[in-house]
């Protein structure tokens, strides 16, 4: 036997490499490059240029090279030769880059950098502004070799002329600024700051720098984000670090942040663009340095407030308290490596009480950040300290947007609620009170799904026992009590979803709930299409029953939503009732009992799970309406429903639906094709299998009416739009969708397709129905078939549509030309008659050549008969050519009008 070889390959040698990846893994960072000893050369005896020739000349052989080589001439070996004819290489050098050619740009490329090299700095700086737009040109293109050599030659360029681009810095802005704009390709930008970071880090006067940058940024703001990639590629040093330079060079950049002449907005967003990828970019650890910067020049500047509280002084702090809270604001803080003097600082920023709201709120903000970040390592006591100093805060709206920011804080309960409580006894009762407690209630506490999950809520403790009166509580009784409804639901929304939550002294309390219960009697729901008054009636429900169950009448609440049972409030309004109400449903009205049954057994073929699931769950629950049989069924259809539909539990739920076959009934048959909704491959085949078996042994006009019944509602199936109320706020609209938006994605095609494919294994039942059967393939064939191939269809549409007329010439031409391509190939057809001695008078009529103006008129079942017919017969080969020919540019000309 074959010995293994000790060296296998785990993968292919070569593996294709889309330009995306290509592109990522490109390196023009020459500056830290170190060469082979080999690439050393005599300087004293040879130019580099001259060297770079000779080394290119074993490499390339091809023509457009060699005439490159003829045209620079072989006097190029010594210094003086080169500095001669300097002129001449250039001219020669840019036809060549113009030019283009795969083959001969690469050395190009290479002999301009060699020519930088051997001249002075000063001689080809001269050069520079000609061939720097030459080789930007290059970078325009899909091809990764030319995009590296480009880059490199850049790279080369810079690093070589570094002295000459920084005195005359503001003219290479301007050259450089295109190649930073956001229309420009990521890794343009990126590999251009890279090239040109070696040049900024050599500025010794960078405050100008800056200037020079907002001054090129003002003629054109598309360079914002680029500039800040620039600063960035500046600071940012090797090994995942930052530079030497980046303490003086972010604190030169910041404390232009203070200057009056200078556009400070348009900076603070350059310098936001640059620590966003300092955060994303590098590890936590470095940004420190940029934290001490930030910090010291904000103290600093507060200081200078304290003396002159300017303006200007006031926009400063709000620029750099910006930046602050894009580094706080990532990832949950976890850049703030240390948290302490950050935190004296904005303590004592909240204590000023000369500083302007606008500079108090992005301080809230960054308190904020500091509170509920759990990145952030600070002590109990630090935490409190915090928290005390800013919700002593005066101004209610930042008062109420910091509370809004630490719902997720670890000490919420503790720290901030009391604050909130004492807050909502004495202020005045508005709508941003409301919504607050109502937005912290959703956080806190999640809608239910299902009715079975009722004990799952949880009450926040609004305790309001303190004092005997209370505003707040009395806003929300006349809120219920209006009996006008309001203009927009929002207020009623707010204080129906606060209610179960609240805790007040008695007569307080009575008086807010006897108002709840009232609205819940009165409140009626118009239409189906009301889906506002649908929702609130819902919430309303829901709220009594948390507060007194007892005071639901579960067939008030059937009247009220007779005319929505088909949406999913109202199922699960229904479904809560049920779940929770020690009610028997025997003694309920029989016709709202059946009408509910047999829209939830429709409801079990549903392409939504959420409506499965709701609709088997209350058939469950209706139970002693039921036979033995018909509970054992839904129990089976709610288990199935409710399993999950994974790798790990598919089977479990096959095996559910498995059972179903043991009870035979149109009911196991629509869950099962609702089964075929579920967007999991492995389900279907074998739902499809039980589907056959129920065939076997159900009632054969039981089980075609179901059957039929499906295959004709998908002919016209749609998806469901979502629906919407009328609110003004943003989290009332996702609380709605949260109860009522679905996230299946049904495919009615593909369940179509596969109650086609299962009725071809019912043999027995398609040999009693194929009268139907036959309608329903012909009503496809005629309906879908024949319109979705213009080949076979019995009608053309031949009318000039609107937008159509450009092409009416050319439609022309191609008719033309068909017409006699049919032309020849009937006289061809017509000369092989004549050989074979006449044709088939049977194909006399049926073979006839159609005008144009008839090919829109539908064609006669007789013809097709005749066809079929002249088929069957032995026809010569002759008239079978010519059929063929005719039919061909028959289809071809119907294809070139259609278009």
């Amino acid at each position: 036997m074959k010995p293994k070889p000790l060296r296998k390959k785990e993968g292919k040698t070569f593996t294709f490499q889309p330009f995306s990846e290509r592109i990522t893994n490109l390196n023009v960072d020459i500056f830290h490059r170190v060469g082979h000893k080999n690439e050393e050369i005599d300087n004293e005896r040879e130019t580099f240029f001259y060297q770079t020739i000779v080394k290119w000349n074993g490499l390339n052989t091809s023509e457009s090279y060699n005439q490159l080589c003829k045209e620079l001439t072989h006097h190029v070996k010594i210094l003086p030769q080169v500095i001669a004819q300097k002129d001449k290489l250039v001219e020669t050098l840019k036809k060549y880059l113009h030019l283009r050619n795969e083959f001969s740009l690469e050395p190009t490329l290479e002999l301009i950098v060699a020519l930088a090299k051997d001249l002075t700095h000063q001689e080809f700086f001269e050069f520079f502004p000609q061939i720097f737009p030459l080789v930007i040109s290059l970078l325009y293109c899909k091809d990764y070799d030319q995009i590296e050599w480009a880059f490199q030659c850049l790279a080369y360029l810079f690093k070589i002329l570094w002295k000459q681009l920084v005195q005359d810095i503001d003219n290479v802005l301007g050259l450089l600024l295109p190649l930073l704009h956001n229309t420009q390709p990521l890794y343009i930008v990126n590999f251009s700051a890279q090239s040109f970071a070696y040049v900024a880090r050599k500025i010794k006067n960078r405050k100008q720098f800056i200037h020079l940058i907002l001054k090129a940024l003002k003629k054109s703001p598309e360079g914002e984000d680029g500039c800040g990639t620039l600063l960035f590629e500046t600071i940012k040093g090797v090994s995942g670090k930052l530079h030497s330079c980046t303490h003086s060079f972010l604190t030169d950049v910041v404390s232009c942040l203070g200057e009056q002449s200078l556009d400070t907005q348009c900076l603070t967003r350059v310098v936001s663009s640059c620590l966003n990828l300092i955060i994303t970019e590098l590890e936590p650890e470095q940004c420190t340095i940029v934290w001490t910067v930030l910090h010291k020049k904000l103290s600093e500047f507060l200081t200078a407030w304290t003396a002159d509280q300017t303006s200007h002084v006031e926009q400063f702090l709000l620029n750099i308290l910006c930046l602050m809270n894009v580094m706080a604001g990532y990832k949950r803080g976890v850049s703030i490596t240390q948290p302490k003097p950050l935190i004296d600082l904005v303590i004592r920023m909240v204590q000023d009480k000369s500083l302007s709201d606008p500079v108090l709120a992005e301080v809230v903000v960054l308190a904020a950040a500091l509170q509920r970040s759990p990145e952030v390592k600070i002590s109990q006591e630090y935490a409190c300290q915090l928290a005390y100093n800013v919700l002593r805060i005066s101004q209610r709206h930042l008062y109420l947007d910091f509370i809004e920011r630490v719902f997720s804080c670890a000490g919420f309960n503790t720290l901030v609620l009391p604050s909130l409580l004492n807050f909502c006894e004495s202020a005045s009762p508005e709508s941003d009170l409301l919504q607050l407690l109502t937005k912290l209630i959703l956080h806190k506490v999640p809608s239910i799904a299902l009715g079975s999950h009722f004990d799952e809520w949880r009450r926040i403790a609004l305790d309001f026992t303190n004092k005997k009166q209370n505003r707040l509580l009395s806003h929300m009784t006349s809120i219920l009590s209006s009996p006008h409804p309001p203009s927009s639901p929002d207020d009623l929304v707010c204080t129906i979803l606060i209610c179960p939550h609240v805790n007040a002294p008695a007569p307080l309390l009575s008086k807010l709930h006897d108002a709840l219960k009232r609205k819940v009697r009165s409140h009626e729901v118009n239409s189906d299409e009301d889906q506002t008054s649908l929702y609130v009636y819902t919430l309303l429900v829901e709220a009594v029953l948390r507060i007194d169950p007892g005071e639901v009448k579960v067939e008030r609440v059937l009247e009220v939503l007779g005319s929505s049972l088909n949406e999913v409030c109202a199922l699960r309004t229904i479904d809560l009732c049920l779940s929770v109400l020690d009610v028997d449903v025997a003694t309920l009205d029989k016709t709202l009992t059946a009408d509910l049954k047999t829209l939830c057994v429709n409801n079990l073929c549903s392409p939504y799970s959420q409506i499965r699931t709701l609709s088997s769950h209350i058939l469950t629950l209706l139970s002693p309406l039921h036979s033995d049989t018909e509970s054992t069924l839904f129990e089976l259809i709610h288990q199935a429903e409710t399993t999950e539909t994974n790798l790990q539990s598919y089977r479990d739920k096959l095996n559910l639906i498995h059972k179903l076959e043991s009870y035979p009934s149109s009911i196991a048959l629509k869950y099962m094709f609702g089964v075929l909704y579920v967007n999991f491959s492995l389900l279907w085949k074998p739902v499809c299998g039980n589907i056959v078996a129920l065939a076997e042994s159900m009632e054969v006009k039981e089980y075609w009416g179901e059957y039929h019944r499906m295959l004709s509602e998908l002919k016209h199936a749609e998806n469901r739009e979502p629906s919407f109320i009328s609110s003004n706020i943003s989290f009332v609209t996702e609380h709605y969708s949260a109860l009522t938006s679905f996230t299946d994605k049904p495919d009615h095609a593909n369940v179509r397709v596969l109650l086609w494919e299962t009725l071809t294994q019912m043999k027995t039942l398609i040999g009693q129905k194929n009268r139907d059967l036959a309608a329903l393939f012909l009503d496809f064939v005629n309906g879908e078939f024949r319109r979705s191939d213009a080949e076979i269809a019995r009608v053309w549409d031949i009318t000039v549509h609107q937008g159509e007329e450009e092409g009416e010439e050319e439609d022309e031409e191609q008719e033309e030309e068909v017409e006699e391509e049919t032309d020849e190939q009937s006289n061809e057809s017509n000369k092989k008659k004549r050989k074979l001695g006449g044709k088939d008078k049977r194909t006399n009529g049926s073979n006839k050549k159609r005008k144009p103006s008839d090919i829109d008129e539908p064609i006669d079942d007789n013809d097709t008969a005749n066809d079929l017919d002249t088929g069957r017969d032995d026809v010569d080969t002759s008239t079978n050519e010519m059929d063929e020919s005719q039919n061909t540019s028959r289809a071809s000309l119907s294809t070139s009008r259609a278009r």
